[in-house]
């Protein structure tokens, strides 16, 4: 996850390891790989920093909510981003992401 605010000049990113397989199509266009024998993240065949997916979220809630209400960008927001988004947090049950958020737009 990467974010940028235009109240600050914070940014947030962190790399979150998947809770299953990335699909080929998805690995050619992102260049990152999981190996979940290991649980290492690769982008562009080099190992980065990750997280798990309920510390990646808690944080960028954590990010976030100093700067409430906000709205999130993204390409591709309304046919993806924000339902994996918002289906990720329920799932993870995180609180405060509707207090928080208040839309979405995509780019």
């Amino acid at each position: 996850m990467q974010g940028s605010s235009d109240k600050s000049d914070k940014t947030f990113s962190v790399y979150t390891r998947p809770t299953s397989a990335i699909a080929p199509k998805a690995q050619d266009a992102t260049k990152l790989y999981f190996d979940s024998e290991s649980e290492k993240l690769f982008y562009n065949g080099n190992e980065v920093e990750s997280v798990s997916l309920s510390e990646g979220l808690q944080s960028f809630m954590n990010w976030l909510q100093p700067m409430s209400p906000v709205v999130l960008a993204a390409h591709n927001a309304r046919s993806f981003d924000s339902n994996r988004l918002v289906r990720s947090i329920e799932a993870q049950s995180i609180t405060g992401f509707q207090d928080t958020v208040v839309g979405f737009v995509d780019t």
